[in-house]
């Protein structure tokens, strides 16, 4: 998260149970929170994302999706103004409700 933000500023506002979750960051822009769960997503998952510029924070496509590949799991990520939206593309619906309650204890629950 970045500096400044709340926890509590974060909400999830649609959850279709092994498909999306999406995320509303009011008050703030949430390519700033999206970049952050990359970087988590990456060091503490392993997982491989699409390179388009998203670790210098320049260049990211925040209205098209972000491939993401985890173990056994693909998704894709986008932002729109303040809401991040994860999509399953592929893999176990069960490990994308694992990957789901691990971004809302991190990111919501503080």
């Amino acid at each position: 998260m970045s500096a400044g933000e709340s926890p509590e500023s974060s909400r999830v506002v649609e959850h279709q149970e092994g498909e999306l979750l999406r995320l509303q960051t009011p008050g703030t822009y949430a390519m700033d929170m999206a970049i952050g769960l990359l970087g988590f997503l990456e060091a503490e998952l392993e997982a491989e994302i699409e390179a388009n510029g998203w670790r210098s924070k320049y260049g990211l496509k925040v209205a098209e999706p972000l491939a993401i590949k985890l173990e056994a799991l693909d998704v894709e990520l986008s932002t729109g103004g303040s809401e991040i939206e994860l999509r399953r593309v592929g893999g176990s619906k069960d490990e994308f409700e694992d990957l789901c309650s691990l971004i809302v204890a991190e990111y919501l629950d503080g």
